[in-house]
């Protein structure tokens, strides 16, 4: 078919939208081809939408015929699809409440075709061609209040998912929703579903105003509801299908967030991945007790809700039973894993090199430094001849867990209890976080304490990874008398010194926490988003600091870090052009994306800090009067210049390497290993003689 012949059939099907094309594909408006030329030429085979209903993508892959055929999706439609009504929505909803998921499963339903609507219609048929030729929709007056408070909860990934080609063309997404999206029935959020809330709220729906707004400055507090939106799987299996009535979508992608992150339909990781790992697909109903109830079911593999509805056998606790479950059997599980897996290297080993790390399986800097520490010294095991493991610390709550899930490693996780095991053990070398060791001995069981006290050496190393979190010499008492020798290894330069030795009254070594980044890989300015990414902490200058950056930078995207894996921070942190951290200030919110070719901003603190050098660095404010008066011109002066931008994370990435270097951080883990600690307090001698210490230290040398 030529140029000119699907030219016509195009043109003569109505199904061309000049209007949307325009608007979507910026690119268009600089040229000098018609919008439907410059479809037949070239958009029909980047695989453009003609409109805002029909997806080629999609079409394809549905409809493989047409591929076969080698005819273009829209051609296939406009020839054979519209006549069989083949266009069919890809959305599934559920609704939600104002701060609580609806229990009951009444919203789940399909939605018909954008084109069977009329309620965005109205609004549609209202704008004047002239509004989609001015690049910049400065004739609709998008207000800056409307923008701001929409930006705030706005999901830019979600809404990508939807509209692939604002992203592909560079186009702004809370612009583009503020100016058509929302029109077409574009979510801007996961949690909230444009259609559903102007269905239920005619108010709304009269009056104009755009619907993801008016709930959260008004809705919300008026109790009204807003509307869940995901894409499900194209197709469902048998088994899927069979159970999606006793299946809470909203209860399941709040009870386990890392499923909505990742856009996987619930229902489909419940079946297919999320039953095997435990979780629950209603509040009703607890997959671990219903397997324990029905054996045949852990024989067979069923998936459990599956072999419920098909058999109806077994018992669901009550509301009420669940509580309990989840308080102990739900530990009782991985207690039951953790001594099913125990090793039998450290059941048998005669030295140990154990790490304590947090019984929740939660993520932070200072604990994936604790993985990185157990695998180097791991690998060095030749030389130094400790079996190494991480187990989480004693707690009243028998809390534990088996698996770090935040970021890749292999490592299993043991509780501490079950040291016992291991009695073949003469050495043991324990490492406690900070803020762990005021009540440790106090937290063991009687019979883990007296087998601790029984060990030929016990020496404890606190691993002091954040100074505001070590307690004092004197809360250090009971953890001092029980150890053989104690000691500490400092992360940051800052607080690494004579000082800090003689306050502990602890020999110190500094260890500073390294990020093992070489799996990711750097980007240069130019490709990297118009993106700030900014750290979760609690700062007073915070709130101004952002409301200056929404204001001044609107075609920049903000997103605070908060509750994702390492590997989704990473994706962020080298996509990003500019970081901010509102915490310690030379931490991991900077120093990570500055690594991945990127620029972070923060207030010098002179605590986290390696020296005041970093001042001459104009990332690096004074004050926090200081980031607020100034941050916008920065981030401005180094936008505009990508060689001035260039430069300055050349000489940023330096620094980093003189405090961070992976030989370097290698030859401090041998330190710690050896026990060749740096610095000693004052008191130390003394300390020696008055302890008459049973072992001295250990006598282990990795070269």
């Amino acid at each position: 078919m030529t140029t000119d012949e699907l030219i016509a059939l195009i043109k003569q099907s109505g199904l061309f939208d000049e209007k949307y094309y325009l608007r979507t594909y910026r690119d268009v408006r600089i040229g000098d081809l018609t919008p439907l030329e410059h479809y037949c030429r070239y958009g029909i085979k980047e695989e453009r939408k003609p409109n805002a209903e029909f997806d080629p993508i999609w079409y394809k892959e549905s409809y493989k015929d047409a591929e076969e055929n080698d005819i273009y999706p829209f051609v296939h439609f406009i020839t054979y699809g519209k006549h069989e009504n083949e266009v069919e929505s890809n959305t599934l909803e559920v609704d939600m409440g104002n701060s609580d998921y609806e229990e009951s499963q009444e919203g789940i339903h399909s939605i018909v075709d954008i084109e069977n609507e009329t309620i965005f219609k109205e609004n549609w048929e209202n704008m004047t061609e002239d509004s989609f030729l001015n690049e910049d929709c400065t004739d609709i007056n998008i207000d800056a209040e409307i923008r701001a408070v929409v930006a705030s909860a706005f999901d830019t990934d979600f809404y990508y998912i939807q509209r692939p080609e604002v992203r592909e063309k560079g186009l702004d997404p809370i612009e583009n929703y503020l100016y058509e999206g929302w029109k077409l029935g574009i979510d801007p959020s996961p949690f909230f579903s444009v259609k559903r809330y102007l269905e239920k709220n005619q108010d709304v729906r009269e009056s104009g105003d755009e619907p993801f707004y008016h709930w959260l400055s008004r809705g919300r507090e008026e109790g009204r509801s807003a509307s869940l939106s995901l894409f499900p799987a194209k197709e469902l299996t048998v088994s899927e299908k069979a159970v999606e009535h006793l299946f809470d979508i909203g209860f399941y992608l709040k009870t386990y967030p890392d499923v909505l992150q990742a856009k996987q339909n619930p229902l489909v990781h419940y079946m297919r991945v999320g039953w095997r790992e435990g979780r629950n697909p209603n509040k009703d109903f607890n997959t671990i007790h219903y397997m324990l109830n029905n054996l045949d079911v852990i024989t067979s593999q069923y998936n459990p809700l599956y072999h419920f509805v098909k058999f109806g056998k077994g018992y669901m606790p009550t509301f009420n039973e669940l509580d309990t479950i989840k308080k102990f059997l739900g530990n009782k599980i991985y207690h039951a894993m953790q001594d099913i897996t125990f090793p039998k290297a450290l059941s048998e080993a005669k030295k140990l090199f154990i790490i304590v790390v947090p019984e929740h399986n939660e993520m932070s800097g200072g604990i994936f430094s604790f993985f990185s520490i157990a695998n180097i010294v791991r690998r060095l095991k030749s030389q130094h001849g400790y079996e190494v493991a991480l187990m989480t610390r004693p707690n009243d709550n028998d809390i534990t867990y088996c698996r770090q899930k935040n970021f890749s490693n292999s490592e299993d996780i043991f509780r501490f209890e079950q040291i016992e095991r291991c009695r073949n053990l003469q050495e043991l070398y324990l490492h406690l976080p900070e803020y762990t060791a005021p009540d440790f001995v106090e937290n063991l069981e009687e019979s883990t304490l007296k087998f601790l006290k029984s060990l030929k050496i016990l020496d404890i190393n606190i691993l002091n990874q954040n100074y505001e979190l070590m307690p004092e010499s004197i809360e250090l008492s009971s953890v001092r008398e029980l150890a053989h020798t104690l000691t500490q290894s400092v992360a940051h330069h800052s607080y690494y010194g004579q000082s800090f030795a003689d306050r502990y009254d602890l020999p110190t070594l500094l260890l500073p926490a390294y990020t093992d980044l070489s799996a990711y890989n750097p980007s240069i300015y130019e490709n990297k988003d118009n993106l700030i990414i900014y750290s979760l902490d609690d700062a007073p200058h915070k709130e101004a600091v952002l409301t200056k950056l929404v204001r001044e930078f609107p075609e920049y995207e903000l997103i605070e870090i908060r509750g994702i894996i390492f590997d989704k921070y990473m994706d962020l942190a080298t996509r990003c052009k500019f970081s901010i951290s509102f915490g310690e200030g030379f931490d991991g919110y900077v120093a990570q994306p500055i690594y991945q070719g990127g620029i972070g901003l923060t207030v010098y603190n002179e605590e986290y800090f390696p020296s005041k050098d970093f001042l001459q660095y104009e990332n690096f404010f004074e004050t926090e009067e200081d980031m607020v008066e100034n941050i916008v011109t920065t981030i401005k002066s180094l936008d505009s210049d990508k060689e001035r931008y260039a430069r300055l994370n050349e000489k940023l990435v330096k620094e980093w390497d003189k405090l961070y270097s992976y030989d370097d951080y290698v030859k401090q883990i041998k330190k710690l290993i050896n026990k060749e600690f740096e610095l000693f307090p004052g008191a130390f001698s003394q300390s020696l003689l008055a302890k008459n210490y049973k072992t001295g230290l250990s006598s282990t040398i990795v070269k």
